[in-house]
């Protein structure tokens, strides 16, 4: 009797790839990205007529930029650089 979780010709499995533990550069970030995209949109926003006021504006644009400067200092804090 076989087992049934055990397959009648298994093939090779390639070794996991192992990081080395260098971060991306900040612009190749998904997160990067992001900001840019909500700094834009704020920017769009604060510059409609009826859109969000210029202090709102840069209270959210200083909010994602200490945030993301904070995720990027974690993830070089956490990864050895």
């Amino acid at each position: 009797m076989t087992d049934p979780v055990e397959p009648s010709n298994p093939q090779p499995v390639a070794p996991l790839k192992q990081t080395t533990g260098i971060t991306k550069p900040g612009w190749q970030t998904s997160e990067f990205w992001l900001h840019v995209l909500l700094i834009v949109g704020v920017v769009a926003t604060s510059l409609s007529t009826s859109g969000l006021p210029p202090q709102w504006a840069a209270a959210c644009a200083t909010a994602a930029t200490a945030s993301y400067g904070i995720s990027r200092g974690l993830a070089k804090l956490f990864n050895g650089n």
